[in-house]
């Protein structure tokens, strides 16, 4: 990253991981197969997909032998893991968006924490930015407040997905500057990937056929090794509000893909939505100071 301002980079990098990420759902609709083998594919293959990257760029060497400052990257692991698990089981409980609206609480989670514990600054034009993109997010997802309030267990694993979510923000905040970004993304994938190891007992070789084998490809090269390689750069240099405010590309990008692969409405308010997120998004680049 050129060191003038890293941060301008990180945007672009953010902002092309989120809307990888947004698009997994296309690659889903073709999988005939477990959501745990998806899972699956998308951390081992993509960490496969990124050890192949380092060794055709020559880059291998970067990746510094674990210390105990590190420590933090077996935390990243661990809450990746546990944004996965929490977020499919909220989706078993509960309605796919309150448990999506429960997720999309992690950006002012992670805003809160890195404020009274990073010593984050928040300015008013950040904080603003969030709002409204929260705001917009709730447009796009025309959110029923009433919906899955009756489920306490689906409210609980949606909260937790948040904390998760939340949790893999401030945690890659908090690894030490002079670790790289190299290490970083390898032993997060590593640890992520210890801990979703029971995930294999769910595995049956009936599901790798053509077709799934194909997509299954795809979600470990883009949504794997693609998107969280960019979102994990992009997080060393962004505060938690910068990258929240992002994030709510992720479901913009989603309802476009809806409305555009497969007729899906989108209404006048989902519209209106979109803009005050991309709106927030793009005020973010530009008013963005050299680091």
């Amino acid at each position: 990253m050129p060191p003038r301002n890293p941060r301008i980079l990180a945007y672009s990098y953010a902002i092309i991981g989120v809307s990888i990420m947004a698009g997994l759902g296309v690659f889903v609709k073709q999988i005939n197969a477990p959501v745990s083998l998806i899972v699956l594919a998308r951390f081992y293959l993509g960490f496969l997909f990124f050890l192949i990257y380092l060794l055709i760029t020559r880059k291998i060497h970067l990746i510094q032998p674990f210390q105990k400052s590190f420590f933090p990257l077996i935390l990243g692991g661990l809450s990746w893991a546990g944004l996965m698990f929490s977020y499919t089981q909220a989706i078993l409980f509960t309605s796919l968006s309150y448990a999506v609206f429960l997720l999309y609480l992690a950006p002012f989670i992670a805003t809160a924490i890195a404020f009274f514990w990073l010593k984050e600054k928040l300015t008013l034009s950040q904080t603003l930015a969030l709002i409204i993109a929260f705001l917009g997010f709730i447009f796009i997802l025309d959110f029923d407040p009433t919906q899955g309030l009756q489920n306490v267990i689906g409210s609980l694993w949606g909260l937790l997905s948040a904390l998760a979510y939340a949790s893999f923000v401030i945690i890659n905040r908090k690894i030490p500057n002079h670790c790289l970004s190299q290490t970083r993304i390898f032993y997060q994938f590593l640890f992520t990937n210890l801990f979703l190891l029971p995930l294999w007992l769910q595995f049956k070789l009936q599901f790798l056929t053509l077709n799934n084998t194909f997509w299954l490809v795809g979600v470990g090269f883009f949504h794997g090794f693609l998107a969280i390689t960019l979102m994990i750069t992009a997080v060393r240099y962004l505060k938690a509000s910068e990258y929240g405010i992002i994030s709510y590309v992720e479901p913009l990008i989603a309802a476009l893909l809806g409305f555009l692969l497969y007729s899906e409405s989108l209404s006048l308010l989902q519209a209106m939505g979109g803009l005050l997120i991309l709106g927030c998004g793009v005020s973010q680049v530009f008013l963005t100071k050299p680091s």
